[in-house]
């Protein structure tokens, strides 16, 4: 610390530039401190100016300059003031930079309106012209608020800030509004007055034959087409012009006036920017428009831009208005089409922006005869489509993208039948990175393994050719200089694969070792067709019971020795160890042969923690719209975790009437395999599950392939030939499927907003996802020959289409559940309540009341409905909690019995709960009739003496089923959270 001195006292010897030395020359050093242990310098500065934010920062570099021990240098100016100043122009432009800067971390929206505009004070107010934005009118007020606080607290001067779009007038636009909204406010009373026929008694009278406050509102034209040139709805609005604009209706507002007119606010957009038009109609005209808007979507407007002070919006005032028809500007002009097989909705949570109708309705006009409704694990969009698509004429195809987990190979790859004392290598990789188009294997180590013993060891360097990053250093002890004379990948690889023989090789996480190992070996002509183990999953099996199975909890828990972690021949030996003790063990449950292994991993891992691979399903009949919702409601009860996921055991269960595909993105199945260059048996193995494969463009990979962890693009291009090759060896159908989850291309911005919500961060988003016509996917796919392109986006899409049964996801009819007994079960329990209640001599009344109800319900089949709300309600009043019954099921006595309801519908009447008496038609409860019998006058019972209960409300049965007992029951319980 130290006492208060001047800029150039303290700074005297150390060598600034002349240009800050004459900024600070005025000014304070009020503190400068510094951090033994931060290493950083702080200088307070005291000035009675506005200082250049630029040049602090400025002053901050050459600080940090001149004292090179100190890691940072923060430079802060507090302003010495009498009293809060009013900020000038002057002050303003200094501090502008650092201004920015704060409203950058504030809101970006508003540092992207306000970075490059221009500013001015007049007469004490700080006016700013921002950029019109859609989101101008939302951060406008918020912005302006924030500029004076900003403001007030950093320079401790007093400013108003006024936000304007740049077509605003510097100096009289304001005035202007504030005069012309006085003027209209007192035009619309004086028309108040008129209509109503008030008078005003006031010394200064306003009449209506005083023309000077005649209200005169414009009202609008309604004409079949406005001629002129048409302006976009993201143009910059001068107020005061007269535009003319297009769009389509998104909300519409009328409001009717004192006046008796109506205000009707039209809200239009051109999906890119959007704006409200106002126009005012008398009941007439208000019915001419409706008429209109009604048959129409779309409108345009003639009319002056005005400033909204109530709304703080730009808007248009309607002069002339036509309604016009929606145009769709693309068209599938094709004479054969194609069919989309795979389409998200709006049930495709947080992904999807399309709804059931837009879609359908976008095949109808596309002319396409069927549509795939896939969603991602759920079936909740099948209602809608089915209404929609009969009354278009679509057909639908009723599907979903399903989250597949291979629970039968779910440790070994590709088992085939090989003894458990097979050759085994336990291997690891050390690599630059995770991604294995960019990134270089720098280490090899390897056991093998013969009986459960070592045999031999393979460990080898590899120079990666580039830097070894820091990161990767701190995490293996491997640095550059330990690589530089190593052999190259073209050299070392061949060893490995010699050394490997045809050995089933195991890692821990074998699939991203192998990925490596594969991808490299590609490169040099070689492949890798060995099976592959995976001690993750193996151990996952084997002990279920551990939260964690990395490599270092499992040594831990089985006191094996860990050197090294992170080293390749460290790692693969400690893996090699963990192995043999889970094959110790696995033997002594019989295991025998490495199909075995896969079988007792089956029955032990937990399913829905196994890794997923996304997948189409399609439903070809009836009966294949019964399996998929059995295995949808499995994949949610049963195997949820994160998504749905149905096991591939489930699936070979249910798989009558349903066609399945691997999708064709990095989580597909197959994708997966070619990508990380798996063996042809693999390959050909995993194709055997699948009844047809599919591609996508490759458009819809762009982000992925600028981030380059699929690679370039003729990786991808590779992968496609690759699958439609596998379609023509395994006689498999090929077909094209866009993943549609949009639209328009321009749609891809609302979707962006629900990803970002759903990653809570900025994730790059294919914009290629939205509804393609014949001849648009046709020209995707113009790196293979015009036939095979044609066979795969036409041909064989309406192949699968004519395969496929047109079904209705919900028959027409009910389909109550079915419980052996509930007849008898529900006439027992109410009877039996009544008898504890009234006696077993039953009043004639509860014995008639019963009577007609459990006739009306036994022979309508609503027991079942009545006995699983009893059992519910039981069921959490045993647990303690209250249930609540609402809505007409209080009007069914034989519901009151049965514990579903408190409300007895009865009479007003009595009964004693010692001696069961019961009084239904005294005088005193004749008197009652019509009202609650919690209204009764206390009296005791005639017999016992005990004090008598009241009951009753008196609400007939017809109230719940209808006057013939046959309306389906609707009971409405609330349940406890």
């Amino acid at each position: 610390m130290m006492d208060k001195i001047t800029f150039i006292d303290a700074f005297d010897n150390i060598n600034l530039s002349k240009e800050l030395k004459t900024e600070f020359k005025n000014t304070i050093v009020n503190k400068m401190a510094f951090g033994r242990n931060s290493k950083k310098l702080e200088v307070e500065i005291l000035s009675t100016r506005t200082v250049d934010t630029l040049k602090i920062d400025k002053l901050q570099i050459e600080l940090k300059k001149e004292f090179d021990f100190i890691d940072d240098v923060v430079v802060t100016v507090d302003y010495n003031r009498d009293e809060r100043e009013f900020a000038d122009k002057e002050a303003i432009d200094r501090y502008w930079p650092r201004l920015l800067n704060n409203i950058k971390k504030f809101s970006p929206v508003c540092y992207i309106g306000v970075k490059d505009c221009k500013y001015t004070i007049v007469e004490g107010t700080f006016i700013v012209y921002m950029h019109r934005t859609i989101d101008f009118y939302i951060t406008k007020k918020n912005l302006r608020e924030f500029i004076e606080q900003d403001i007030l607290n950093n320079l401790n001067m007093t400013i108003n800030v006024d936000m304007r779009t740049t077509s605003e007038d510097t100096t009289t636009s304001h005035i202007s509004r504030i005069s012309t909204s006085v003027k209209e406010e007192f035009r619309e009373k004086a028309h108040d007055v008129e209509n109503n026929n008030h008078s005003v008694t006031s010394s200064k009278k306003c009449t209506p034959s005083n023309k000077n406050f005649e209200p005169k509102r414009k009202t609008f034209k309604l004409s079949q087409m406005i001629q002129g040139n048409k302006i976009s709805l993201s143009s910059e609005f001068i107020v005061g012009s007269i535009v003319i604009v297009e769009g389509d209706i998104v909300n519409i507002d009328i409001r009717e006036l004192k006046s008796k007119d109506f205000l009707v606010m039209i809200d239009i957009s051109d999906d890119v920017a959007a704006v409200t038009a106002k126009l005012f109609c008398n009941k007439e005209s208000l019915t001419s428009l409706k008429n209109e808007l009604n048959l129409k979507e779309r409108i345009i407007l003639k009319g002056k831009v005005e400033n909204d002070d109530y709304s703080e919006e730009i808007n248009i005032k309607v002069s002339e208005l036509a309604c016009v028809d929606k145009v769709i500007i693309r068209c599938d002009e094709e004479v054969e089409k194609r069919i989309e097989l795979h389409l998200h909705t709006k049930m495709s949570s947080l992904d999807s922006v399309l709804s059931v109708e837009d879609a359908i309705l976008r095949a109808k006009h596309f002319g396409h005869k069927s549509l795939a409704i896939t969603d991602s694990g759920v079936v909740q969009a099948y209602p809608e489509a089915m209404e929609i698509s009969a009354r278009h004429n679509v057909k639908i195809i009723y599907g979903l993208q399903a989250y597949i987990i291979d629970d039968i190979n779910a440790v070994i790859d590709y088992s085939g039948s090989y003894d458990i004392d097979f050759t085994f290598v336990v291997f690891d990789i050390e690599t630059t990175g995770l991604n294995k188009y960019q990134d270089k294997i720098i280490e090899i180590g390897a056991v093998k393994l013969i009986k459960g013993e070592v045999v031999d060891t393979f460990s080898r360097f590899i120079n990666p050719e580039i830097d070894i990053p820091e990161f990767i250093t701190n995490l293996t002890g491997i640095n550059n200089s330990m690589v530089k004379d190593a052999s190259l990948y073209n050299d070392v690889l061949p060893e490995f694969i010699n050394f490997i023989g045809d050995a089933v090789l195991v890692a821990h996480n074998v699939g991203f070792d192998i990925g490596f190992i594969a991808r490299y070996s590609n490169l040099i002509g070689l492949d890798i067709c060995n099976s592959a183990l995976d001690t993750v999953e193996f151990a996952r099996a084997v002990f279920p019971k551990l939260s964690k199975h990395k490599l270092d909890v499992l040594c831990k828990h089985l006191n094996i020795n860990l050197e090294n972690h992170h080293r390749a021949i460290d790692d693969a030996k400690a893996t090699a160890m963990v192995f043999l003790k889970m094959m110790e063990i696995v033997k002594e449950e019989g295991i025998r042969t490495l199909l075995d292994i896969n079988l007792y991993a089956m029955h032990r891992l937990p399913k829905n923690k196994l890794r997923s691979n996304k997948a189409i399903i399609l439903v070809k009949n009836k009966q294949g719209l019964n399996n998929l919702y059995e295995l949808v409601s499995k994949s949610h009860i049963d195997y949820y975790f994160k998504a749905p996921r149905i096991p591939k055991s489930e699936f070979l269960r249910l798989r009558e009437g349903l066609l399945i595909c691997p999708c064709f993105v990095e989580d597909g199945e197959l994708f997966k395999a070619i990508s990380n260059y798996r063996s042809q048996q693999l390959i050909d193995y995993i194709v055997g599950f699948y009844d047809y494969l599919e591609l996508q463009p490759l458009c819809n990979f762009a982000n992925r392939l600028s981030d380059g962890f699929i690679g370039f693009k003729d990786n991808l291009i590779d992968i496609s030939n690759r699958v439609i090759l596998l379609g023509e060896q395994h006689n498999k159908l090929v077909v094209a499927a866009g993943d549609v989850h949009f639209l328009e291309p321009e749609d891809s911005i609302y979707r962006d907003v629900f990803i970002r919500v759903e990653a809570k961060k900025n994730v790059k988003q294919e914009k290629s996802l939205y509804f393609k016509t014949t001849k648009e996917m046709l020209s995707e796919f113009d790196y293979i020959s015009t036939d095979k392109a044609k066979e795969i986006v036409v041909t064989n899409t309406n192949l699968i289409n004519d395969m496929i049964e047109s079904v209705k996801p919900i028959p027409d009819g009910t389909y109550p559940p079915q419980i052996q007994g509930s007849d008898e079960e529900i006439s027992y329990i109410a009877i039996n309540k009544a008898k504890e209640i009234y006696g077993d001599k039953l009043p004639d009344v509860v014995i008639k009341r019963l009577d007609q109800e459990l006739s009306s319900i036994v022979n309508h089949g609503f027991s079942v409905m009545y006995i699983i709300a009893q059992k519910l309600v039981s069921k959490s009043m045993e647990d303690g909690y209250l249930v609540g019954s609402r809505g007409s099921i209080g009007s069914s006595f034989v519901a009151t019995m049965a514990g579903i309801t408190e409300v007895n519908p009865l009479s007003a009447h009595y009964f004693c709960k010692e001696c069961k008496y019961s009084d239904f038609d005294s005088d005193t409860v004749k008197a009652m009739s019509g009202s609650s019998g919690y209204d009764l006058p206390d009296k005791n019972c005639p017999i016992c003496n005990t004090s008598l209960c009241k009951e009753g409300h008196e609400i007939p049965f017809e109230t719940f089923l209808g006057f013939e007992g046959d309306k389906e029951p609707d009971i409405d319980l609330n349940f406890s959270g």
